[in-house]
């Protein structure tokens, strides 16, 4: 009976350390590539992000050395970003690819150049703007000064956007560059600027959202 018992018991234990695996291997998955296509080649990836990097930064040197450093050494990038990437909890290469690697590091390349503010998802209308027209004095856009509601601390995503949105500029969009994440990544463009960053993004099946 005890041995019975004892099977029983280990049994379990494998059924437990089984799932535990399955699920590690699932969240594993959903780091190496999120969202990206696989008919894309590096090459093409590579090219196009560099694209979008120099629209939105107005060809940032510092931004895309740092770049093609990603591209030329993937383990020295790690090496000399590694506080960076530890912050996105992002430590091993072998554990996330190098489309999502290179992504990532544009956006964090962008705030820090204060080009883009980034913003956890339970931010409220008040952290977003602070954000926004920081920024946007960087961008030399017209983005001035934003009527708030009383309340608007109260305010969160997506009625938060809606509300700045309608204040924007003509021919001006609010962007989220987004990063498969729980955050948001935000840049106001020009409308020209914008069918050229959609249009790049569809090649490489990245998202840049208009937040209408």
């Amino acid at each position: 009976m005890k041995g019975v018992l004892s099977f029983i018991i280990l049994l379990l234990v494998a059924i437990v350390i089984l799932v535990n695996l399955q699920k590690k291997n699932r969240v594993d998955q959903i780091l190496i590539e999120p969202n990206l296509v696989e008919d894309v080649t590096k090459e093409e990836y590579e090219t196009v992000v560099l694209e979008i990097a120099n629209l939105l930064s107005m060809n940032n040197q510092g931004l895309e050395e740092k770049l093609l450093y990603c591209i030329n050494d993937y383990s020295g990038y790690f090496v000399r970003y590694q506080d960076e990437l530890a912050l996105r909890g992002i430590e091993n290469p072998d554990k996330i690819s190098f489309k999502l690697v290179l992504w990532l590091g544009m956006i964090d390349g962008l705030q820090q150049l204060d080009l883009v503010s980034s913003h956890d998802w339970k931010d409220n209308l008040d952290g977003f703007l602070a954000g926004i027209l920081f920024t946007s004095k960087k961008q030399n856009s017209p983005l001035s000064v934003i009527v708030k509601p009383s309340g608007s601390e109260e305010i969160f995503a997506p009625e938060a956007f809606a509300l700045i949105v309608n204040q924007l500029p003509t021919l001006y969009h609010l962007v989220n560059l987004d990063s498969d994440g729980d955050e948001y990544n935000l840049i106001v463009v020009e409308e020209t600027v914008l069918v050229k960053l959609q249009k790049l993004a569809k090649q490489i099946n990245v998202k840049i959202v208009d937040l209408k």
